[in-house]
């Protein structure tokens, strides 16, 4: 489990380095990824993204719209000269500026709180997950909703997720067989029908890639669990305890495809012996959402 950490932990860390670039929006509103080096009076120089120790390339700046810098801010590059300004050109202008105006609405919606409605299977792990260990459970469903609060830039931010999962569990009905003096004994352990409910309320950060409609994305999550235990297991009645999640996903447009952690492992206690004990409660899930507002 924890080369699992440090495989999303590293994940997340790519994720945000790959925002580490400029992009040079051009007023045919193509983009080229690069390194911007100088802007001057005339020209913008710049090294391709992918090639930074190749030649350092000179644009002519009329042909430029805006550079979008890593950090989130840009420069609108507006020279327009008075003898520019005719009427073979005013279609041009015009265009800039609705270019200008959907750049600005977009940077504007990236930078907007958003939230997330998913559901998921719930694959039971931890303690009851194994027989061995007095588990045994089967595949559950969960719900949750999960929110996004950008920084000053849409690259990275606080996220917050509350989600809740239920797995039933069943163990059959066996026969045991020990020897004690000589003889040999049997005797039948009954079928044990039971489930657990969790309610994961998570805060954490959240570091994602923007290209066109597509967000790649990872988080890192910290928070509690309550669970509940049912059926012929309720005595151990329910409990709370530190949690932790991590996560990954994909959202295209308003749909997001996703994957979470979650992991907890609260005390419970007997009503009926008072004996008690720290049970491991972990759950994996396929995420499906729709994230709403624009």
């Amino acid at each position: 489990m924890k080369k699992f950490f440090v495989t999303i932990t590293f994940a997340l860390v790519t994720i945000l380095g790959c925002n580490a670039q400029d992009f040079i929006v051009l007023k045919t509103g193509d983009e080229i990824k690069s390194k911007v080096i100088e802007i001057s009076q005339t020209e913008i120089k710049y090294k391709k993204f992918d090639n930074p120790d190749g030649p350092t390339i000179s644009m002519d700046k009329q042909t430029v719209f805006m550079i979008r810098y890593a950090n989130g801010t840009k420069d609108i590059i507006n020279q327009i000269n008075s003898e520019d300004k005719s009427s073979a050109n005013s279609g041009s202008i015009t265009n800039s500026s609705a270019a200008n105006s959907t750049a600005t609405n977009s940077s504007n919606s990236d930078l907007r709180t958003k939230t997330c409605l998913y559901i998921a299977p719930s694959i039971p792990l931890g303690d009851f997950a194994s027989e061995t260990d007095g588990g045994a459970a089967n595949l559950g469903g969960a719900f949750g909703v999960e929110w996004f609060f950008p920084f000053n830039t849409p690259y990275f931010g606080l996220t917050s997720n509350i989600n809740l999962s239920y797995n039933p569990a069943k163990i059959d009905e066996s026969t045991n067989t020990y020897s004690y003096g000589g003889y040999n004994y049997s005797y039948k352990t009954k079928a044990v029908s039971f489930g657990y409910l969790s309610e994961w309320t998570m805060l954490g950060l959240r570091g994602q890639y923007i290209a066109d409609k597509t967000k790649l994305y990872g988080v890192v999550l910290l928070g509690a669990n309550y669970t509940l235990i049912t059926g012929d297991y309720s005595d151990l009645g329910s409990s709370v305890a530190f949690a932790s999640g991590i996560g990954v996903g994909v959202i295209f447009d308003r749909f997001s495809l996703g994957l979470r952690y979650f992991n907890s492992k609260p005390k419970f206690t007997n009503d009926n012996t008072k004996e008690s004990g720290n049970i491991k409660i972990s759950t994996l899930q396929l995420t499906l959402g729709l994230v709403l507002g624009k």
